[in-house]
C-alpha cells in the first residue's frame, strides 16, 4: 500500500473536506523520488453542482482525481476513507446498501462533530460485526492553508501503529495536530 502510496476517499466534500483536500493537494507533490503518501484521490459528493464545482477548481491538479455519486464504488476503491458528511447524515450513509463490506479492512477517518468512533463503529455494523479500523480526527477550515490545529481522538482499542502513523502524517500536513483522550474530547 505505501510503496505507491494509498487511495484516499473523502465522503461527503463541504466547506470541511474541501478545505483539508486543498491542503492536502497543496501539500503533496506527486512527482517527488521518495514513496507518495496519497496516490490517487477519489472525492463524493452528495449533488452535481458539488461535482461540477470540485471538477472545475481541481483541473489543473496534477493528481488523479476521480468524482464520484455512488459512495460505495468510491469506498471499494479506496485505502482509507475520511468522513467528511454532516453528521446527520451517518446513518444514511454508512447502513446503505453494501456499505458495511466495502469498508471491511479500510481505515476510517471520521471528521463528523459529535460522533465518536464508537458511535461511527456501531453506525456501521448496525450494532452486530467486527466494528472496522476508526480515527476521529477534528481540524479545522485552515487546512486548506495548511494552517489546521487538528484534534486527533486517542482511540481505545488502539489503532496499530502503521495506521496510527498514517492518521498522524495526514493531518500533519495541513497543520499541527494533538493527540486526545475521547473523555476529553466529548467535551468539545
Amino acid at each position: 500500500m505505501q510503496d505507491k502510496g494509498i487511495t484516499l476517499a473523502f465522503l461527503g466534500c463541504g466547506n470541511m473536506g474541501r478545505a483539508l483536500l486543498a491542503g492536502l493537494l497543496d501539500a503533496l507533490d506527486p512527482n517527488t523520488e521518495t514513496a507518495p503518501l496519497v496516490s490517487r484521490f477519489i472525492l463524493c459528493t452528495k449533488t452535481e453542482s458539488s461535482a461540477q464545482s470540485l471538477q472545475k477548481e481541481l483541473s489543473s491538479s496534477s493528481f488523479q482525481i476521480n468524482i464520484f455519486h455512488a459512495n460505495n464504488n468510491v469506498v471499494e476503491e479506496a485505502d482509507v476513507v475520511i468522513l467528511g458528511f454532516k453528521p446527520f447524515m451517518a446513518t444514511e450513509i454508512l447502513q446503505a446498501s453494501g456499505m458495511r463490506k466495502a469498508l471491511e479492512g479500510k481505515l476510517i477517518i471520521s471528521m463528523l462533530a459529535g460522533k465518536d468512533c464508537q458511535q461511527i463503529g456501531d453506525i456501521v455494523t448496525a450494532g452486530d460485526g467486527k466494528v472496522p479500523l476508526i480515527a476521529r480526527a477534528i481540524p479545522n477550515i485552515a487546512a486548506r492553508y495548511r494552517q489546521s490545529i487538528t484534534i486527533l481522538e486517542k482511540t481505545e482499542p488502539s489503532l496499530s501503529s502503521e495506521h496510527s502513523a498514517m492518521v498522524g502524517r495526514i493531518f500533519g500536513l495541513v497543520g499541527n495536530k494533538g493527540l486526545v483522550p475521547e473523555l476529553h474530547l466529548l467535551k468539545l
